[in-house]
């Protein structure tokens, strides 16, 4: 067997993960510009990577470049923030239908009965960013319930700007981990019921959100 040899990530893939990372953690705020010079300074790196970083990052849909101003992180316009809504509406409970056609939903009840209970456990809005990794969980785990790699795969390209958007939600309103919590419990009680009507309901008002 001839030798394989792993390549290393380069430089474009380590810096695109950092940026990535500022932006998730919100070093960066949302529609505040990047200065390319500036962070090639404080990554120690040439101005290049730094663009073909953003380049990528601009194709996940977490930077915008806007003409005379450079690139900025992702600002959510109205019409933006309700197409972001619905893709994800469409993406999660298709995969509820498919579940169903399957009959793999039991599946999906286990993990979302975890999810839900580890939501509840966090008690106050101090700990926000747990609280929407164990929200868009309880989403994805119906979507992993398909076992359908490529509904998956969709999910994922996707994950991100999700997180962003709900980290968004939640900055506006602190009421919002307690209406994520009720919201998620009418999903599972109506699919648990096997009350579809009820649940394409409670989907509904869960991804009807505004900017």
């Amino acid at each position: 067997m001839p030798s394989i040899k792993i390549q290393k990530s380069t430089m474009k893939d380590q810096v695109y993960e950092i940026i990535k990372e500022m932006i998730l953690n919100q070093t960066y705020q949302l529609g505040e510009k990047i200065n390319i010079d500036t962070l090639a300074t404080e990554l120690n790196v040439s101005n290049s990577p730094i663009r073909e970083a953003l380049t990528m990052l601009e194709k996940q849909g977490l930077v915008e470049y806007v003409p005379n101003v450079g690139s900025r992180i992702i600002s959510f316009s109205p019409t933006a923030f309700r197409e972001i809504c619905f893709s994800l509406f469409t993406v999660v409970y298709g995969a509820y239908e498919l579940c169903l056609s399957q009959n793999k939903i039991d599946i999906a009840i286990e993990k979302m009965r975890q999810l839900l209970q580890a939501q509840k456990d966090i008690d106050d809005h101090s700990d926000m960013q747990t609280s929407i990794k164990y929200a868009l969980a309880f989403d994805k785990s119906i979507v992993y319930a398909t076992q359908n790699t490529y509904l998956l795969s969709i999910y994922e390209q996707m994950e991100d700007i999700f997180f962003l958007m709900a980290l968004h939600i939640n900055q506006r309103n602190e009421e919002e981990h307690q209406r994520n919590i009720f919201e998620h419990s009418m999903i599972l009680e109506s699919i648990e019921k096997n009350d579809i009507a009820a649940a394409k309901h409670w989907f509904f008002i869960h991804y009807d959100k505004h900017v």
